[in-house]
């Protein structure tokens, strides 16, 4: 039981509880409220005298790009794409070099508003002035002043989405909102189409004594490019090596020409070298075979041969036209051979002349490629100086062209923006809203009050009432004591109950608890965190409570002091728990009657009683005096004392824990608790005393109290 109470207790400890705080503002409402009228009434003097401030805002849109209406590239150029352009022009309208040429031209520094002079209007700026009496700033610190407070003044905010930028501005003058706000966005215009002007200036300054530069470079070159012709005596034809180059192609042709008719003649040459002068070979050769007068004589012989043939057919071998066709064919073969020696003879001339024909050409091409190399070296110098021309020409070129370009851009002013929508004089002032201001600190001045009594609630952090036992213990509650008054007579402390039936309902209520209980709960314990929580007297009352049914036994558990039975008894320490269990006193000699019940006191004061508390016969004692009571109720030493507690508390049926109202936090009764669940002591419940009437919970309390008992404990 002790175990689930502490690990009950602990896991409610950590949630939050917002009881506390609200039952410390109840009970402190009238001094949040004091705190916020007091705070208010001091601060409505300022806020009423704050004086109005007019706004005005210009419409100001960014032209991406610039509707120029010349074709001309500008020299003046940026890159409206890069999401860093708008970004830009936002800083650049807030820059110091419009805000100076702003202030310049409206002469804002003159102005009180501007300058840092008090305003004569305003009894803060009145006092401000006596403060700074005598000193009177120079023109450049009125300067100053009037750009710092028209920068502090000045609103540059971008329109999502779109080009458009509004220009707002703030001031005591309506009047003088509206004309700083137009005057910035003008001046912001003029200063960029003077930007243009100037680059277009400068451009042009600059082309132009490059233009001078370069020209008379370009004289000087081509004086060099002359002089180099002159003195080498070339011409220039297609370049210096124009007409070499031309002949070289020539002869290359030529030689070309030459050297494929000597390769055909020299395969025809080979031929008739391969077969010889035989007269059959020859005549398979192609360039024999095609020749027309061999084709023509090959005619003849196959014709004489038909005819023969024919002859030979009607005739004898000696007759005469049979001789006469043997003749002619024996005469055409002979012309064959002698035409085929001549066509071979024809082919080995034809060959050699192409080989002196190869060799001629061949040596004009190695004559013409000496003549040239010697000229690479004049070629190489002549490219260099006519391409230092060419370059000097191309750029004096394109200067004169830009210049051009830049004297008539010079001429057209335009700009990256235009005043879409001017400032107009605004009717009403845009702040301060001082019902606004006198709400804000109202409701600031209530909160810091409310912060300052709940963190003063939160730090005390004690337990008060029985409902935050159950919430931040999350054990068994037994019921409440309310505050007692100081007993003259402490002897009289049983009768307390009698004699406050408040008091005494309570210790009933604990009565009725205990003859609930299912088990059997006669030997009972009563302690607390630390001394002076009301245990005794709890033990007391619960003892004269419970005598009226039962035979109640009371013992004083505290072998230290043993202060129980000295009140009770009202006099000087004499034998008890201590000389029983050190086996010095006889059990009879001991207990000593008093109003209806049976006390056992301490005996003799013991320094270190956990020897005593640690033995056997605590337990052997217990067993017999079971045997004459029906309850027996110990009241032991705090558990922050010592261990006499937990040695004490071991053989009993359970321990009831004391919590005093408003003294201990609740991590520092379940450490104790846990103490109890450590030592195998089971806890009955918590019983909360010296309770205050204004924290009382319990059902028999506020029914003597006449309070409503809807959601009593």
């Amino acid at each position: 039981m002790t175990s689930l109470l502490v690990e009950n207790g602990r896991a409610l400890e950590s949630r939050l509880d917002f009881s506390g705080p609200w039952r410390v503002l109840k009970a402190n409402w009238w001094k949040v409220v004091l705190f916020a009228a007091v705070v208010t009434l001091a601060a409505a003097p300022f806020i009423l005298s704050m004086p109005p401030y007019y706004q005005s805002s210009a419409t100001l849109l960014l032209k991406a790009d610039a509707n120029s209406a010349s074709p001309i590239e500008p020299v003046y150029r940026v890159d409206t794409s890069r999401r860093e352009y708008y970004n830009t022009q936002f800083e650049l309208l807030k820059s110091r070099r419009v805000a100076e040429k702003v202030v310049t031209h409206l002469g804002l520094a003159e102005l009180p508003e501007f300058n840092g002079q008090p305003n004569p209007d305003s009894w803060l700026s009145r006092i401000k002035g006596l403060w700074s009496a005598g000193h009177q700033e120079d023109a450049s610190s009125r300067h100053q002043h009037a750009l710092e407070y028209l920068a502090r003044h000045l609103t540059v905010s971008p329109v999502r989405d779109t080009q458009l930028v509004s220009i707002g501005f703030e001031s005591r003058s309506p009047e003088l909102a509206a004309s700083v706000a137009n005057e910035v966005a003008q001046t912001y215009i003029d200063l960029n189409v003077e930007e243009r002007v100037d680059a277009n200036t400068t451009a042009s300054h600059w082309n132009q004594s490059r233009l001078v530069e370069i020209k008379a470079s370009l004289e000087k070159q081509e004086k060099q490019l002359g002089d180099f012709l002159a003195r080498n005596d070339l011409l220039t034809f297609r370049g210096v090596d124009g007409l070499q180059t031309e002949e070289l192609g020539i002869i290359t042709n030529k030689y070309a020409d030459a050297r494929e008719r000597r390769l055909a003649a020299q395969a025809e040459f080979q031929s008739i070298q391969e077969y010889g002068r035989n007269p059959a070979a020859l005549a398979s050769l192609p360039e024999v075979s095609n020749h027309p007068q061999m084709q023509d004589l090959r005619i003849a012989l196959i014709k004489a041969q038909q005819e023969l043939s024919e002859l030979a057919k009607r005739y004898g071998p000696k007759h005469d036209r049979i001789l006469q066709a043997e003749a002619r064919i024996k005469a055409l073969n002979t012309q064959s051979n002698q035409l085929m020696r001549e066509i071979a003879d024809g082919i080995e001339d034809r060959y050699q002349s192409s080989q002196r024909k190869e060799q001629e050409y061949l040596a004009q091409l190695d004559e013409k490629k000496r003549e040239f190399s010697s000229l690479a070296v004049k070629k190489d110098e002549y490219n260099n100086l006519k391409n230092n021309i060419d370059k000097t020409r191309q750029l004096y070129n394109e200067l004169f062209r830009r210049q051009e370009e830049t004297r008539l851009n010079a001429q057209l002013h335009e700009s990256n923006a235009i005043l879409y929508d001017a400032a107009s004089v605004p009717l009403l002032p845009a702040k301060p809203n001082k019902m606004l201001f006198l709400l804000m600190v109202v409701i600031m001045a209530g909160m810091v009050a409310v912060l300052v009594v709940i963190t003063a609630g939160a730090l005390r952090n004690t337990l008060d009432r029985l409902s935050q036992l159950v919430s931040q213990l999350g054990g068994r509650v037994l019921g409440e004591i309310p505050r007692l008054a100081a007993l003259q007579d402490q002897s009289a402390l049983l009768r307390v109950g009698a004699v406050n039936p408040r008091v005494g309902a309570s210790a009933d209520d604990l009565y009725a608890i205990m003859r609930l209980e299912p088990g059997q709960l006669q030997r009972i314990m009563i302690t607390s965190t630390r001394a002076g929580e009301g245990k005794s007297t709890l033990a007391a009352l619960c003892a004269a409570s419970f005598a009226r049914h039962e035979r109640v036994l009371l013992v004083d558990g505290d072998l230290r002091r043993g202060s129980l039975g000295r009140q009770l008894l009202g006099q000087a320490a004499r034998p008890g728990l201590a000389e029983l269990l050190a086996g010095e006193a006889d059990l009879a000699a001991c207990l000593m009657p008093k109003e209806g019940l049976t006390l056992l006191p301490a005996g003799q004061p013991v320094s270190s009683p956990l020897a005593l508390l640690g033995s056997p016969r605590w337990s052997e004692l217990l067993a017999t005096l079971a045997g004459q009571f029906d309850r027996i109720i110990v009241d032991t030493p705090a558990l922050e004392v010592g261990k006499d507690a937990l040695l004490l508390g071991q053989p009993l049926d359970g321990a009831i824990h004391v919590i005093q109202s408003g003294q201990l936090p609740a991590s520092r009764v379940l450490s104790v608790l846990a103490q109890l669940r450590d030592a195998r002591v089971a806890v009955l419940g918590t019983v909360l005393t010296q309770v205050a009437e204004r924290d009382l919970e319990g059902a028999e309390n506020l029914r003597f109290c006449g309070a409503p008992t809807r959601g009593a404990l």
